[in-house]
């Protein structure tokens, strides 16, 4: 088993499946304004995909912060960078006004 199975399959099903299944259900709960707004306009939450496959170290230049994500995701369930990306959308910080 490895934390990256679901990220490097051959194609996305399966990692679209978890997110469709695992997050959405969590973001419904956490932020249903946020949830209802991508059901509205049928958009699947494709922007996550890079933050899965990579730990975010796509999107985040400081180095010492990615050494320090990586470590968190190998001592931590696989599903921990779900829950990641979960408290970065919702949080308050992450909305444009």
């Amino acid at each position: 088993k490895s934390h990256l199975g679901d990220a490097s399959k051959t194609d996305f099903l399966q990692l679209r499946t978890v997110i469709q299944l695992i997050l959405m259900p969590l973001l419904n709960h956490f932020d249903s304004e946020v949830h209802d707004y991508l059901a509205a306009c049928e958009m699947e939450p494709f922007f996550l995909l890079s933050w899965i496959i990579t730990w975010f170290s796509h999107d985040i230049r400081d180095t010492s912060l990615v050494k320090r994500l990586f470590d968190v995701f190998l001592v931590s369930h696989p599903l921990f960078s779900i829950y990641l990306e979960l408290a970065m959308v919702c949080h308050p910080d992450n909305r444009e006004e």
